[in-house]
């Protein structure tokens, strides 16, 4: 998934669709591999956390007031926070799908 700022809220809109044309199944169930660049990293790692449009898209209008306002380039320590209030502690090692467990 690209990046784009607040654009990634088109995006996220695509995946609410796939998401409801696939009886609403987990997006992490739908993907074998998540990957993404700026805001298509935040789109990435909600996906493999279990987040499901809704909570995605409501994330994203969070962002749009707190991050993606003014002039870019925008704030990294207000992204940061954001990230933060949004995911928690989360590290790449507690990212892995349960589906692959058996790959460790």
């Amino acid at each position: 998934m690209d990046g784009g700022g607040i654009r990634g809220l088109v995006l996220a809109r695509i995946l609410d669709f796939l998401w409801r044309k696939n009886n609403r199944r987990s997006l992490a169930e739908l993907f074998d591999w998540v990957a993404g660049t700026s805001t298509g990293g935040i789109l990435a790692i909600a996906i493999v956390l279990g987040f499901q449009p809704p909570q995605i898209i409501g994330t994203y209008l969070q962002l749009k007031d707190k991050v993606f306002r003014g002039a870019k380039p925008h704030s990294t320590i207000k992204l940061k926070e954001a990230m933060k209030s949004v995911f928690k502690n989360v590290n790449l090692g507690s990212t892995t799908h349960p589906r692959y467990q058996h790959l460790n």
